[in-house]
C-alpha cells in the first residue's frame, strides 16, 4: 500500500494499492478484449453502475482529494 499524506499536516489522508508495470498492462489487455465480448448495452450498464459509485461517494472522494 501506498500511503497519501496531506502535504502540509503530514497526516494519512488514504491509501493506494502498489502494482507495476506489468500488472497494470495486463488489467489494460483483459479490459480492451472485454470489450469485444461484451454488448453495447452490458457496457453501458457497467459504465452506468460506476458512475453510480462514484456519485454515490462524492463526498468521501471530494474529502480525499481536498486533504490530499
Amino acid at each position: 500500500m501506498i500511503e497519501i499524506l496531506n502535504p502540509y499536516t503530514k497526516k494519512i489522508v488514504g491509501a493506494v494499492d502498489e502494482t507495476n508495470l506489468d500488472e497494470i498492462e495486463r488489467i489494460l489487455k483483459t479490459a480492451h478484449n472485454a470489450k469485444y465480448m461484451l454488448s453495447a448495452q452490458e457496457r453501458s450498464a457497467i459504465l452506468s453502475r460506476a458512475a453510480n459509485l462514484l456519485q454515490a461517494s462524492k463526498e468521501k472522494y471530494a474529502k480525499i482529494i481536498t486533504d490530499e
